[in-house]
């Protein structure tokens, strides 16, 4: 009995640690003047996080998780926060965007672009194409509502 218990307890405590859903595939192309946007969560940062596009909460990024959304052209503002309360800090990017454009950021507590990492840092950073796509394989694929 006691050794169910134990294996239960190790299965559920495994499933727990990574984000659920489907390994990574790229977006379709883009419709018409969208862009689209991969946003994935670094697995050293271990709360969920909320993403906000202008004010309008779109996805739950949990580690190991990944998100796309499409922009209409011109000017976007795509935030973050951790957890459920829209009080704490929040961090934001802004994406200028043409028609057919694809950008890729992510949110991690590793080195930025710059190479610096003041300690307990969090970065929500746009970071280059092959950086994202050599990362991305390992992520799984979570919902965002889809902006028109």
């Amino acid at each position: 009995m006691k050794l169910r218990l134990l294996i239960l307890a190790l299965l559920f405590t495994i499933s727990g640690c990574k984000a659920l859903g489907p390994p990574f595939h790229k977006a379709d192309k883009p419709l018409d003047t969208r862009s689209a946007v991969f946003i994935y969560k670094s697995p050293e940062v271990k709360n969920a996080f909320q993403i906000i596009l202008n004010n309008e909460h779109i996805a739950t990024l949990g580690p190991y998780g990944y998100t796309w959304l499409y922009l209409e052209e011109g000017s976007n503002t795509i935030s973050i926060y951790e957890g459920w309360n829209r009080n704490s800090e929040k961090y934001s990017l802004t994406f200028n965007t043409r028609s057919n454009e694809k950008f890729y950021a992510n949110i991690s507590s590793g080195y930025s672009e710059t190479g610096s990492n003041p300690m307990n840092q969090l970065f929500f950073q746009k970071v280059p194409s092959d950086r994202a796509l050599k990362a991305l394989p390992q992520y799984v694929y979570q919902e965002s509502k889809q902006v028109k």
